[in-house]
């Protein structure tokens, strides 16, 4: 602190020792290098202010100059010298020649502005084409070299960055200020900024209730029509026009608080209702079913989740038919729809489906794409359902299915044919192309290594093309067997649910069908016990049950290494159930089994 103390002062008198006239016209080059003078001049006349020291040296240097050979030899021998001085500088010395070299340059730039002279300005090159080009090429492989060496982390850093700069870019600071400021209502970016204008504000202005006013009246006087617009928008000058408006809305505001609380309101218990009702539905067998995944249920409740098999349309009319009373819209029906209940888009991956319905399905899917094609969107078919509602008669309000005669197609008021009318404004388009698939069973031949043909045997989808009148007709051939197959599951279905819904004391109810094949593993298996792994068979039964007022539900798994599935294996099984219920004390009279057909015969399935 000391040193640049001490050297701020010599060069501040040898400043005052210039004694610089600003009203000569002298240039900057005469004023940093003077011409040479005389020692006799310097006695007499020292103008310059240099030493006699000085004075000698910029003799010898002229006289350097003058010979370019010797000049040359000179500097390179001086720029050794400095080298070599630099190499062996000691940090004290360093730091004092840094100190003088920021003071010279301070005094270059205090002279300079005396002298009204421009500053050092970094003079540019113009460059041709081709320097460009190699300094663009030498600078991208530069970047890319230094990209090469990033690591993923740094990567990801510049990328946000990157991104983060062309978003700053999109939206000005200035917008971005005014969309502050319009955020708060004010034009301020924060409530801080508006207190401090308003008490530099407050400051300026007097001190008298009157003087005070008549300022403001002034400043409110002298304003142009975008303060005018300003001062209207908040209230502050209210015009004719606005003040009508803010009565109108008032009384607006009054009578929207009186019309709700006139309003009818539903009860706590007519909601629940309707929740339970919707609830109730949505939960049905016959609109959702149980995902049999283990990782679908919920660790809070317990509960499983349940995919449904209608539409959430299809199930608000089913509904509308069994609940008229309940009076609820669809979009509250879908809004208490239970969260663990998925809508049908959700279920992605179906299997197991009945082979009767999915053809119909398919038939349906090829004639809506049929007709979207030629334009009668409004011919399209919603579901099976609604495709064997069209060879029917209408249902009465009192029952939920059609009429057995309809059913069993011995009504000569409906029948298959109706259909061709339904597709009466297509009779021109009968004879086009259309195209649908099928599930067909398709047979494979294989030569096994002991030179045998082998035929295999598999459920194939097939693709399928011919006019729109033989997909009609194939259609109209599976709606004759449709109807009764339709009307028996969702009896049974009723049947069932009813069941399991009013169970008398001393009976039972059961569920009994045949798992696929299950293979056990082993822990830490070698690799050679991978080809000869033991399957079983698991065989579930569900049963239901009265006990003590409560419905029972119970499920029983039985696990065997016969891998044939027959009537006796399921019979067995359903015995050793019954047989374990009743040696736990219930006794029953009568026993439903629900199961497919095959069970009850000795007919392997």
């Amino acid at each position: 602190m000391e040193l640049s103390v001490r050297v701020s002062r010599r060069l501040q008198a040898k400043k005052d020792s210039l004694n610089i006239q600003a009203s000569e016209p002298e240039s900057f080059l005469n004023v940093l290098v003077p011409e040479p003078v005389s020692l006799k001049n310097v006695t007499q006349n020292n103008v310059s202010g240099l030493t006699p020291s000085a004075i000698r040296y910029r003799r010898h240097r002229e006289k350097l100059q003058a010979d370019p050979e010797k000049f040359a030899a000179y500097k390179e021998k001086d720029r050794k010298r400095s080298v070599a001085y630099r190499q062996n500088i000691t940090p004290e010395k360093r730091e004092r020649a840094r100190l003088l070299s920021n003071l010279r340059t301070q005094k270059c730039g205090l002279k300079k502005k005396e002298l009204g002279l421009p500053l050092n300005e970094k003079k540019v090159k113009p460059e041709t084409r081709a320097a460009v080009l190699e300094r663009r090429e030498k600078e991208r492989l530069r970047k890319a070299a230094y990209r090469a060496k990033l690591s993923t982390h740094e990567k990801a850093w510049m990328n946000r960055k990157r991104k983060e700069r062309k978003q700053q870019a999109n939206s000005p600071l200035n917008v971005i200020s005014a969309e502050v400021g319009e955020s708060l209502g004010t034009g301020f970016q924060t409530p801080v900024a508006k207190r401090m204008a308003v008490s530099r504000a407050l400051m300026k202005l007097p001190r008298s209730p009157k003087k005070y006013a008549a300022v403001v009246e002034g400043l409110t006087q002298i304003r142009s029509p975008r303060r005018s617009k300003a001062l209207q928008d908040i209230g502050f000058l209210r015009l004719p026009e606005r003040r009508k408006l803010i009565f109108l809305n008032n009384i607006n505001e009054s009578i929207k608080t009186y019309l709700h609380s006139i309003i009818k309101k539903r009860s706590q218990m007519s909601n629940a209702r309707r929740q339970v009702l919707c609830s109730i539905l949505t939960n049905r067998e016959d609109v959702s079913r149980t995902d049999p995944s283990q990782s679908s249920v919920s660790a809070r409740t317990g509960k499983p989740k349940r995919f449904m098999q209608k539409t959430l349309k299809e199930a608000y009319t089913q509904l509308s038919t069994h609940a008229p009373t309940l009076k609820v819209s669809f979009s509250k029906f879908a809004k208490l729809k239970p969260f663990m209940t998925k809508a049908t888009q959700h279920n992605k991956m179906q299997s197991c489906l009945c082979e009767f319905c999915m053809k119909i399905f398919l038939y349906m899917e090829g004639i809506n794409k049929f007709l979207i094609k030629k334009g009668h969107r409004e011919l399209t078919l919603k579901n099976p359902a609604s495709s064997l509602d069209l060879t029917l008669c209408p249902r009465t309000n009192a029952n939920c299915f059609h009429k057995l005669q309809c059913i069993e197609r011995s009504c000569s008021n409906c029948g298959v044919d109706l259909i061709n009318k339904y597709f009466e404004p297509l009779k021109n388009c009968m004879d086009e192309l259309a195209d649908w698939s099928i599930w067909s069973k398709m047979t494979d031949e294989y030569v096994q290594s002991d030179g045998t043909l082998r035929k295999v045997t598999k459920w194939r989808p097939v693709n399928k093309e011919g006019p729109f009148n033989e997909l009609v007709t194939s259609m109209q051939k599976d709606l004759e067997k449709f109807s009764l197959h339709l009307f028996t599951a969702n009896w049974q279905q009723q049947q069932f649910a009813d069941l399991k819904q009013d169970l008398p004391c001393d009976w039972l109810l059961l569920v009994s069908d045949f798992g696929q094949n299950f293979t056990c593993h082993h822990q830490d298996e070698i690799q050679g016990a991978h080809w000869a792994r033991t399957e079983v068979t698991i065989h579930p039964v569900v049963s239901y049950y009265r006990d003590k007022d409560l419905i029972v539900k119970e499920s029983m798994f039985f696990l065997s290494n016969d891998l044939k599935h027959d009537g006796h294996a399921s019979q067995h099984f359903q015995t050793k159930g019954i047989y374990e219920l009743a040696n736990r004390g219930h006794a029953f009279t009568k026993v439903y089994l629900y199961c497919i057909s095959c069970f009850f015969n000795n007919i392997p399935c």
